[in-house]
């Protein structure tokens, strides 16, 4: 144990005494830390995106406005099949694709009104429900 106590003080001593050593040992962690601290950065931004909607409503348009005013996501197109946003991204024109069912506006609609106010039974149509919860 004397022989390894004896070997770390004098490799300390060496390191120590190098300036070359101190500068890896200490400055090459700072810079590093500067380096990953404030150039890199793991914020995705500008995902170029493409939209899947077979019906446009209103509530897809807004559904789209709204991602597109974000940052994360760069809207490049508007295509009605999967398969033709499957082949933009195969392409590598774009990086994912957001998909809207046809059915998006009413469960979209359905859904804010359920939150709202719960559904009565006796209502058949979203109109009257519309009119029973006064939105």
């Amino acid at each position: 144990m004397k022989q390894f106590f004896s070997f770390v003080l004098k490799e300390a001593k060496h390191i120590l005494r190098d300036k070359r050593t101190m500068l890896m040992l200490f400055g090459m962690p700072i810079m590093l830390m500067l380096l990953f601290g404030f150039a890199v950065t793991n914020d995705v931004r500008n995902v170029r995106t493409i939209v899947v909607a077979s019906s446009i409503d209103d509530a897809t348009q807004q559904a789209t406005k709204r991602l597109a005013a974000s940052d994360y996501f760069t809207i490049l197109a508007q295509v009605s099949t999967p398969a033709e946003a499957e082949r933009e991204i195969r392409a590598q024109r774009a990086d994912m694709a957001v998909v809207f069912s046809p059915q998006f506006a009413r469960e979209a609609w359905e859904s804010t009104v359920y939150r709202r106010c719960l559904r009565p039974q006796s209502v058949a149509t979203m109109d009257e429900l519309c009119y029973e919860c006064s939105l």
